[in-house]
């Protein structure tokens, strides 16, 4: 089975993971390596629907705390056949990846939420990040996959790193005229989400993602239908 050609995982807490794979492709025959470097699936089970891949792993026994994929399913414009194991424990909350010359943030969630956010994405992809599939873990814990457009400005400080391509921003940098540019932006979207029966809940600076050209909203862990049918006023 082919290796994953990940570059750089950092996962997100206070004392920040990062591990470079790529010097570990050539190096799979060296005894001297952690047992998990040479952990692979035993099988796998690949579903092709309308618009995703589904990929179900078999793995035989396995002792190390590191991510290992049990099913994932992504839409087909985004490839990750290749991924099934991750070199960070299982149970980090979130965490900002590199792969294929792309960055991809990995949050942890529910089955149904990550289901219900991939099939949703279609209705309100022009007001939030790119979601593009979720995994189960060999432990049982599931992660919703959304794709980062690089030179992406972050009001969350943990997500922030220069090195993959997301800069940490504040308001104490943006003018007065930028900050109620900003307000204006996100009042819309919110409308904009509510007028389709949806309602971001616990909403913070650190639910938008900033380009040079567009926002989106992420973290959409809150994402919910609204109870109620939204009144909207011009």
């Amino acid at each position: 089975m082919k290796k994953i050609d990940y570059v750089e995982i950092k996962a997100v807490n206070k004392q920040e993971d990062k591990l470079d794979l790529a010097r570990q492709v050539d190096k799979q025959d060296d005894a001297t390596l952690p047992t998990f470097t040479k952990e692979v699936p035993i099988s796998k089970k690949i579903k092709e629907n309308s618009d995703t891949i589904t990929i179900d792993y078999q793995w035989g026994a396995t002792s190390e705390p590191n991510i290992k994929i049990r099913a994932i399913e992504f839409r087909k414009e985004d490839d990750l056949s290749d991924v099934y194991r991750l070199n960070v424990q299982d149970g980090k909350d979130t965490m900002v990846i590199r792969y294929k010359n792309s960055l991809y943030l990995l949050r942890k969630t529910t089955t149904a939420v990550a289901k219900a956010l991939l099939t949703v994405y279609k209705r309100i992809s022009s007001l939030v990040e790119n979601v593009v599939g979720y995994f189960r873990t060999l432990f049982g814990n599931t992660y919703v996959i959304s794709k980062v457009e690089k030179g992406s400005w972050t009001f969350d400080e943990q997500l922030a790193d220069h090195e993959v391509g997301v800069k940490y921003i504040t308001l104490d940098h943006l003018t007065e005229k930028q900050r109620a540019n900003l307000l204006d932006i996100i009042v819309q979207k919110l409308s904009a989400l509510h007028s389709k029966d949806l309602v971001l809940g616990s909403f913070s600076l650190k639910n938008i993602l900033l380009t040079n050209t567009n926002s989106h909203f992420t973290d959409l862990r809150n994402l919910r239908l609204s109870r109620k049918p939204s009144l909207l006023v011009e």
